[in-house]
Parts: C-alpha cells; structure tokens; sequence
C-alpha cells in the first residue's frame, strides 16, 4: 500500500546531522543504528559520544532529549561523556540553559555529571559547561551548519578533498547526476560543459574535486561520470539547496485548506514554458510505482529569468511564506540549465523536471526512504534502455 506523506516522521536535521558528521571526522566517527540505544557518533577512545538533534524546536523537545541521552548514558556504562549538540532555532538561549540545568538537577548526579550539551540558535550559541574546549571545539563546527560558506571553509581545512560548492560547480555536479541517473555513459568534458553552461576550467575543477573524493572515475579518453550515488556530495549540497537552487517557498494567505491538485491543475494551464514540475508529481511520471499517497505539496523549477509574477496569476492569495510557516503549498526552484527540463516535454507547459531535479526535491521533502527508491527505479529503467 503507498505510504501517507502525514503519517511518517521525517528528519530536518538529516542533511545537517551529514555535514557536522563530516565536520568532525577527524576525532568522532559514526556508529549507525540498531536496536540498542544509539549513539550518533563516538571518538576513537569510545570514552566521548554525540547525539545529535538539529531539529528542536521547542524546550518539550529538549527535555524529552535529555531523558533520551540519559537512558543512552545508563546503557553505555563506559562512556565519560555523552554531548547533545542541538539547533534550537529561535528558542531563547538562556532559556535553553534554564531548562538544560533543571532537567539535570532531577537526574541521579552520576549521569548528570556525564551529560554536555552544545545549543545553536539563530542569535549565537550556548555551551553546558561553559569554558570547555572540546565544546567550543564543537560549537564551533555546530554554527557553521547554519552558515554554509562557514560550513565549507571548515571541512576545506580538515578534508584536501572538499571545496566550496559554488553555483557553477553545483550546476556541473547535477549534469553528472542526471547523467548517472539515465545511465549515461561518461560524458566529454566540453558535453558536460554544453549542458552546465559553464566554462572548462569549471568543469574540469569540479570534475578533479569529485575524482579526488573518490565519487567520479575518468576513462581511458577522459570522459567523466559518477562512480555511484554520491553520498557526501549530496549531503553538502542539500546543506546550501535553498541558495543553490534559488528556492522561494509559498503559501496560500487565503485561510483555506490548501488543494496541492488543484493548484497543479492551474499550473498546467497557466504557467510559462519556463516552468516545469518536479518533486512527487514528477516521481510518479518517471516512476510509476512510486510509493506514496497524496501531493504533500508542488514542486516547480523554472528556468533563471522567468518572471516570478506567473506566481500570483496562478492564484492571488499566494504569497512567499515567512520563516516560522513550515509547511508550503509550491516551491519553486531556479535552475540556470536548460536541461533541468525533461528532454520528453509532453504538450511542453506542464511538462516534467529533470530527475536529478527531482530527486533533490524528494530529499528535501524528507521523503528518503522514497528518494532512494526512486534512484533505484531509474537506474533500472536505464539498464532497460541501455
């Protein structure tokens, strides 16, 4: 049976836990999960562990995170430390501290003594004991989630590998994921430069930064593909998405039940051809067994230049959502890349995002488990037309 989109919980911090995972690889390494209490991630002595959660938005949320982390302590014996890094958003600092100092004085003094806790907010950050330089350590990896130019300084200095991901080497870096995608062989530098409009300095720089990475292989005539799903890659793009893809997210100010189908009906008849539909609605055409009910929402991407008024003509009473409104009704993504469009247009308005487009809209819906899926549908496809 598909799954519902509003019965399954999804992760916010996912792509940020990836990151700050990545950032402090040097001296803590992921342990995975099972069916024992889990530890995010553990240093090399197994003496110091990390929990993260880079989606609190409520102090509820945080007490009931801190019981989490003292049931970890009381099933992991050996641990000297156990440190909760947490984004609280817009939740007050001090009140952060206020509620992480109650919550401990009702704990036995052994596990309270045990427990730290780095706080990242929109206004700065707070660190349980203060004065500690592991915390601040952390901390300071923890802010740098937020600020993704912070975020690829940081790993720059620790991982010779890594590199800032501009928006000319993010547009070659999803030529090469729509090619890995369609099962494409692995194209000529000056075709991936066709296709990214981008220059072959650019190309070729992106191109040596995935190699070294080890997510891309060269052939014997230099040609250039993904090895595999590029897993760290993604997790860093997804980090910088709303800047990379241009994202605008709307809602519907009318006070009424938004109807995701009936908006995808009035952009079939009147968006401009710039415009072409993504997310689930895409899934389903390229994958017909996509596994969930309903449109939780519209994914669009729009050729850069469209004028952003089609927007209102479709309905007045949308309107760019504000920060606080987590749920928006059309998200409309820019892509400078004229392939971002579906080569197989059908009547050419309404047509279909490209599925590297699309798969980055299913991650950000949080829709993983679907997103995976979808990967594994369109290599198939791709071994059957190959």
């Amino acid at each position: 049976m598909p799954r519902d989109p509003h019965s399954e919980r999804f992760d916010p911090g996912t792509a940020r836990e990836a990151a700050f995972a990545a950032a402090v690889a040097p001296r803590y390494a992921s342990v995975g999960t099972g069916p024992e209490p889990s530890l995010d991630l553990l240093s090399a002595d197994g003496r110091r562990a990390i929990e993260c959660k880079f989606a609190l938005h409520g102090v509820r949320d945080l007490d009931a995170a801190v019981i989490q982390l003292a049931l970890t302590l009381a099933a992991h014996p050996a641990l000297e430390r156990l440190t909760l890094v947490a984004f609280v958003g817009r939740i007050s600092l001090v009140r952060v501290e206020s509620e992480w100092t109650r919550v401990l004085a009702a704990l036995r003094a052994e596990l309270a003594e045990r427990l730290a806790l780095v706080a990242v907010g929109v206004d700065g950050g707070a660190n349980v004991p203060g004065d500690d330089a592991e915390l601040d350590w952390l901390a300071q990896r923890a802010r740098s989630m937020g600020d993704p130019r912070r975020s690829q300084s940081l790993q720059s200095s620790h991982d010779a590998a890594s590199g800032p991901w501009t928006e000319k080497a993010f547009d070659v870096w999803m030529v090469l994921l729509d090619a890995w995608l369609r099962r494409e062989p692995a194209l000529p530098i000056g075709e991936i430069a066709a296709r990214s409009h981008c220059s072959y300095p650019t190309v070729a720089a992106t191109v040596q930064h995935l190699e070294a990475r080890g997510e891309l292989s060269r052939t014997k005539s230099r040609r250039a593909g993904l090895a595999s799903m590029p897993r760290g890659s993604l997790g860093e793009v997804l980090i910088m998405a709303d800047h990379l893809r241009g994202t605008l997210r709307y809602v519907d100010g009318s006070g009424h039940r938004p109807d995701p189908e009936a908006l995808l009906r009035r952009i079939r008849a009147k968006a401009p051809a710039s415009v072409v539909i993504g997310g689930v609605v895409a899934a389903r055409h390229y994958a017909p067994d996509f596994d969930l009910n309903g449109v939780p929402r519209l994914d669009v991407t729009a050729q850069t230049g469209t004028d952003p008024a089609w927007v209102t003509s479709l309905d007045p009473a949308l309107r760019l959502a504000t920060m606080q409104e987590r749920s928006p009704v059309l998200v409309v993504h820019q892509s400078r890349r004229s392939r971002a469009m579906d080569d197989g247009k059908e009547g050419g308005i309404g047509s279909f995002a490209s599925p590297a487009e699309t798969l980055l809209d299913l991650y950000e819906l949080r829709l993983t488990e679907q997103a995976d899926d979808f990967v594994r549908s369109m290599r198939r496809k791709g071994d059957r037309h190959g």
